[in-house]
């Protein structure tokens, strides 16, 4: 059953939707019974639902009955139908065969599908009947419309018949479109060739599907049975497409929740953009997505981000918002959706740069607006044909990028007040230096008014000293010392010189300088090199 449960609401959609006289029972009780049930045998619903199902069958077969609806494995019971008598409500009594086919439910016991037949026309074979009766389960599990397409072919295959899918406005050599038309129409079997010895027999599927049958032995006295073949495929089909769709809206769900929750937990805008340009791919089933953000300065759109397909190319696109050829730059000036269902039948897109470099065959363009004005542009796009786009498609597309547009502007905003804060922070670094250097050119305006008083004191004992000692009987030793005093104030002088051009800078004072000295200074700094010898000549 491909792990389905079904409730209670689930078994009487599936027996008020076969054609044949047919009930459910969860244990030995009727849960429902359909309307060609209640009319063949002449009872009232109130009659039988919530009643034992074996009931009214003659009591030599109620054990029997019993102990099939009551059983796990439904295998053996489709293959060998129960033979028995049942009571009609006006007292006959008529012979019937009775089908059954386990239904899972949440809690046990399981449901059970019972199927009551009458004998099989002349000419039906045993083959088709079991195969068909053994196909109302193997269609219940089901899990997609191809399955339940190949499970209704290979049964056929299986009873000696061909079998194919059609549908209306498709074209097939084996199909007659105008008997096929006239199947649908009237909703019911169409039988193709003789009365007696049809060549195929085309089965309403739905609304504009017809299943074709070809084999031997096909009569019109078949129409009940492949009425009732069409009307089982048709309920498989619309569960399964049901599901199908459930699961997609699901899916589409979830792929909202991911892209709220990441538009919503980052502000970093590569990091979204990146994000949501995959997601809508996925969400919209598109070939690819791009993001382009407006340069309000340059009145241009630039490529932001892009699903993996063009991820590496997106960066260099920049396309100047009065572009006449651009479908983007239109978009945006209008500020409302454009959507190209065929790029060859539309004069701009032939016109437009990447609808050719791109190959695109379709697309779809949505501005993104805010309070703010136009952020940008995000389009997507189509290489393997033209695509009709639906108005429910519109719909979603354009709040998801909605959507966008707001995570956009928020993460720009981010950007714009991290900007702000670091221009604060540096503003602030340089007021406190500057508040440091004005302190420091306080303290280097003490420390040279004390030092360079004494140093005045000292330089001028030096040169007493030096004509005491350079006089007569003076020693050359004390010289050389005083000498060596003189230098060492003048460099202090230097010093403190240094310390109040850092504290109080000055400007640079340009004048000539003599290069051919300042080239000596070099040389004579870098002084003798190994393997390395000077020779400076210097055009006078």
């Amino acid at each position: 059953m491909g792990g389905r449960v079904f409730t209670e609401d689930d078994v009487r959609d599936i027996v008020s939707a076969i054609a044949q006289p047919a009930l459910v029972s969860r244990g030995e009780i009727v849960v429902a019974v359909n309307e060609p049930w209640l009319r063949e045998r002449g009872f009232r619903r109130a009659d039988v639902e919530g009643r034992s199902v074996a009931e009214r069958l003659r009591p030599e077969d109620r054990e029997r009955l019993v102990e099939r609806m009551l059983q796990l494995d439904d295998n053996a019971s489709l293959a060998s139908p129960i033979q028995t008598i049942a009571t009609n409500a006006d007292g006959t009594v008529v012979p019937i065969r009775v089908c059954t086919s386990r239904l899972p439910s949440a809690e046990p016991p399981d449901y059970r599908l019972a199927l009551v037949l009458a004998d099989a026309p002349p000419g039906l074979s045993s083959a088709f009947g079991r195969e068909m009766l053994s196909l109302s389960a193997d269609l219940m599990g089901a899990r997609s419309v191809d399955e339940v397409r190949q499970r209704t072919t290979r049964a056929l295959e299986r009873a000696g018949l061909r079998a194919r899918f059609w549908r209306a406005g498709t074209s097939d050599p084996a199909v007659d479109a105008a008997i096929a038309a006239r199947a649908l129409e009237g909703r019911t079997p169409v039988f193709a060739g003789a009365e007696v010895e049809a060549e195929a027999v085309y089965v309403p599927i739905g609304d504009a599907e017809v299943l074709h049958v070809e084999g031997p032995a096909l009569t019109g006295q078949h129409a009940y049975a492949f009425g009732f073949f069409g009307k089982l495929v048709s309920t498989a089909l619309l569960d399964v497409q049901a599901s199908e769709a459930a699961r997609r809206k699901l899916a589409d769900t979830e792929l909202v929740l991911q892209i709220a929750r990441t538009t919503a937990e980052s502000l970093d805008l590569e990091v979204v953009m990146g994000v949501t340009a995959d997601s809508l791919v996925r969400l919209l089933d598109v070939k690819s997505c791009f993001i382009l953000l407006y340069d309000e300065k340059a009145n241009v759109l630039r490529g932001g981000a892009s699903s993996r397909e063009r991820r590496d190319v997106v960066k260099h696109i920049a396309i100047a918002l009065d572009d006449p050829v651009s479908i983007a730059a239109k978009a945006a000036r209008e500020g409302h959706v454009i959507v190209v269902s065929d790029t060859k039948r539309d004069p701009l897109a032939l016109r437009a740069p990447l609808v050719t470099a791109f190959n695109e065959t379709a697309l779809a363009a949505f501005p993104m607006l805010t309070r703010s004005g136009l952020a940008g542009v995000v389009m997507l796009d189509e290489t393997n044909g033209p695509r009709t786009y639906s108005a429910e498609w519109i719909d979603l597309a354009s709040a998801m990028v909605a959507q966008v547009g707001l995570s956009i502007a928020n993460a720009r905003l981010y950007d714009s007040l991290r900007q702000s804060y670091d221009e604060v922070a540096a503003t602030r670094a340089a007021m406190v230096k500057r508040e440091r250097l004005a302190g420091l050119g306080e303290l280097a305006a003490i420390v040279a008014h004390e030092v360079r008083n004494p140093l005045g004191v000292i330089y001028n004992a030096t040169n007493s000293l030096d004509r005491l000692v350079s006089g007569s009987g003076g020693s050359p030793d004390g010289a050389t010392l005083v000498g060596i005093v003189r230098e060492e104030c003048e460099r202090l002088n230097q010093i403190v010189g240094d310390l109040l051009d850092f504290a109080r800078p000055r400007q640079l004072a340009l004048h000539p300088e003599d290069i051919g000295r300042v080239l000596g200074d070099v040389v004579e700094a870098l002084g003798a090199q190994e393997n390395m010898r000077f020779e400076v000549t210097i055009d006078s």
